[in-house]
């Protein structure tokens, strides 16, 4: 369907608005690690530490405490493609690794923590025809389930459902090839893998990625190339009511959204000569504010739970023992200097 234009703003930023997690090169040598800061971009503080490998795509426990991504870390060079998954402490920004959750030598990359904690969903080419698929398992990285299956395409991004029954995810499963680039949004079940498709959300011949799904469970964001720019949309968890958010001749990427539902972060590079930065913007659209302004490329934003979640209804976290081989710890923290004001208004807007 035809994408309605954006309604104006009806949102209220929530004062107790949680953290956000993404990855950098910021450091000055060459590789990606993952950071956190404030939702009004404050208080950059660095979570990895380490040269010569790469830490990507971040996800939140559901508890705030801890912060899951894929590394290469253990392969020795930034081009190694062995990439397994790592869990770090979001409290205790020491640098500390706490647990190695998986060991192939496949890529094992986009981590999604489920709602109940007990769970991580993420993509992998572990199958070993060459494509990738969704796989679930347990929170320690044991029971490691296929939950998505077929040859010759690939399943990527997976998000949960507010529920944790269901799993969103971008797939050219219909392209025939590997290299096809039409992606459209599918919905699997997380309660009973074996790879049904519940259902096919979007039907476009163009780029539909990074679904996230709202935290009421209603709405899931992604970004698309259907406008001939790579823009923001969301769309009902039915599929219908398809909505674009962003307008602007440039790449908007990666949605993610605030604990509570009213604001979008994302990535865009809308300001031209500074290249990618985070951004964010009412659920409905408007508002849109740079949070980092840095010579480097964030990327990869996730948002964290908010201090009123911490304390109603997540189960605690359990105890893991820090595994101190895999990386010497850092302290202290590392905070980065502060960021000069937010630039109004913004081009693209």
């Amino acid at each position: 369907p035809e994408p309605t234009p954006a309604p104006e703003p009806t949102a209220t930023p929530s004062p107790d608005a949680g953290r956000i997690a993404f990855q950098s090169d910021r450091g000055g040598d060459g590789d990606y690690d993952i950071y956190v800061m404030d939702a009004d971009g404050d208080n950059v503080q660095l979570v990895t530490v380490g040269s010569f490998h790469h830490d990507k795509g971040p996800a939140w426990s559901p508890d705030g405490t801890r912060i899951v991504y894929s590394s290469n870390r253990l392969g020795g060079a930034l081009s190694n493609l062995n990439y397994d998954l790592y869990v770090s402490s979001a409290v205790d920004l020491n640098g500390l690794i706490l647990q190695q959750l998986t060991d192939d030598p496949a890529l094992d990359m986009a981590p999604a923590w489920s709602p109940d904690g007990t769970r991580i969903a993420f993509q992998s080419n572990r199958g070993g025809d060459g494509d990738h698929d969704i796989y679930v398992m347990d929170a320690d990285g044991s029971n490691v389930q296929l939950v998505t299956v077929g040859s010759f395409h690939h399943d990527k991004g997976p998000s949960w459902s507010p529920d944790g029954t269901r799993i969103v995810y971008a797939s050219n499963r219909l392209g025939g090839g590997l290299s096809n680039g039409d992606y459209d949004l599918y919905i699997s079940s997380a309660v009973d893998p074996g790879g049904a498709v519940l259902q096919r959300l979007t039907d476009d011949p163009e780029i539909d990625l990074d679904p996230a799904w709202s935290p009421d469970g209603t709405r899931i964001a992604f970004w698309s190339t259907r406008s001939g720019n790579s823009d923001i949309y969301v769309v009902d968890a039915d599929g219908g009511n398809l909505t674009q958010l962003t307008f602007c001749n440039c790449a908007d990427l990666s949605p993610t959204w605030s604990p509570d539902g009213t604001r979008i972060a994302f990535m865009s590079d809308r300001m031209g000569a500074l290249g990618f930065e985070i951004y964010v913007m009412d659920a409905g659209g408007g508002n849109i504010s740079r949070l980092t302004e840095e010579d480097s490329v964030p990327l990869e934003a996730v948002w964290g739970p908010s201090a009123t979640q911490l304390l109603t209804g997540i189960p605690e976290a359990p105890t893991v023992t820090p595994n101190p081989q895999l990386i010497t710890p850092l302290t202290p923290a590392v905070t980065a200097p502060p960021l000069p004001p937010n630039p109004t208004p913004l081009p693209g807007t």
